[in-house]
């Protein structure tokens, strides 16, 4: 069973490394030797610690490919930075270091383990930065080949587990709710009305100034009644529904749509329930006008399965969120003695902003011209 928003909210390191690959898509390499660009870099950042999750020591190398990934998914340059936001992307960037070592904490103590395919994609991703990044400005901020794969690792062993964790839980939900709704009836209809309201050139029914509905003459309404039962008739006898209501001007109020389980009235469900494909039902004077309901589908197994589908999507994300914010319960944060001192409050976020614009690639725009 594929879930088909299964993984549309996993944890920020697959959305980091996926984006990474999208801005990468399509964008030039790093510059011929003659480009040849200076940095400020921070090089002993291997050496400075940043804070620490619990057992984990984060040197600042490693909150610097976080606060890239930031920066790119964000899409936060040289030249559109915020100056009032400088410490909020700080606080994100900190923030998103603490949820994947917890994540990760929880992968790794459940045995969750990265395979040959998984770490191809790291390699991928890996290569991909690489051959995209100028190589002296990582060497400049002294981020590594070994703490980029360390981190890439992290984040694809949290991305793994997540899913493999919703696919459990929407496995189990998928079994459930299908046993719940398979005597239900999941019907595909087209109402049709022929209009007793007047219209505005709006198309929507007239009202008065007591906000009542303005209606046709009883002549018109017997005129009105008189095509309805005609149209019923020609639908009957075989006619497309559609070529129908196109013939009688009424297509513009007239809708398909689809019921499940508990969106049936009493009313309309006793007008249905012995309708087959193709049949219309008794035509009825109700408030705007006279309706009937043709019946295009009575059981549509592939409407029920969509139903289902997105029950279990929602009550999969419902289930892991709370999972998730469990996970980042495990190891105790304290916000501020978790930090080492004022390092990443005086890290000059600007300067490296303004640094990794320069070396990141440039989108290649085509252009034609016509002689």
């Amino acid at each position: 069973m594929k879930l088909r928003h299964m993984l549309k909210r996993t944890v920020a390191a697959a959305l980091m490394m996926s984006m990474l690959l999208t801005v990468f898509t399509g964008c030039q390499g790093k510059g011929s030797d003659e480009e040849k660009k200076s940095y400020t870099g921070y090089e002993k950042s291997a050496e400075t610690k940043a804070l620490v999750v619990g057992d984990y020591t984060i040197n600042m190398d490693e909150f610097m490919i976080y606060a890239m990934q930031y920066m790119i998914v964000n899409g936060i340059t040289g030249a559109n930075y915020d100056e009032k936001k400088l410490e909020d992307y700080k606080e994100y960037t900190i923030s998103q270091i603490r949820e994947i070592k917890n994540a990760y904490h929880v992968a790794v103590s459940n045995k969750c383990e990265l395979d040959d395919s998984d770490m191809k994609t790291v390699q991928d991703t890996f290569d991909t930065f690489k051959g995209k990044y100028d190589a002296d400005f990582l060497k400049a901020y002294g981020i590594t080949d070994d703490k980029l794969m360390e981190v890439f690792k992290e984040q694809a062993l949290v991305a793994k587990y997540s899913a493999y964790i919703k696919k459990d839980m929407g496995e189990k939900m998928l079994a459930e709710t299908k046993k719940a709704y398979e005597n239900d009836i999941f019907s595909t209809i087209y109402m049709i009305i022929f209009p007793t309201v007047e219209v505005g050139a709006d198309g929507q029914p007239k009202q008065d100034d007591n906000k009542k509905y303005v209606y046709v003459s009883e002549a018109e309404k017997a005129k009105i009644k008189e095509k309805a039962e005609a149209a019923r008739k020609e639908i009957l006898a075989g006619e497309d529904y559609l070529k129908v209501v196109e013939k009688y001007g009424v297509k513009d109020y007239c809708s398909e749509t689809n019921l499940y389980k508990d969106q049936y009235s009493e009313k309309l469900y006793n007008r249905i329930k012995d309708l087959k494909d193709g049949e219309c039902s008794e035509i009825l004077d109700e408030t705007l006008g006279y309706d009937m309901i043709y019946m295009i589908k009575k059981d549509d197994d592939e409407k029920r399965q969509i139903y289902i589908e997105t029950l279990v999507d929602k009550a999969v994300e419902e289930q892991f969120e709370g999972l998730y914010k469990k996970w980042m319960a495990v190891i105790p944060i304290d916000k501020e003695g978790d930090l080492n001192g004022t390092v990443i409050k005086d890290f000059d976020l600007v300067t490296f902003i303004k640094d990794l614009t320069t070396a990141s690639p440039k989108v290649t725009t085509e252009s034609t011209t016509e002689s």
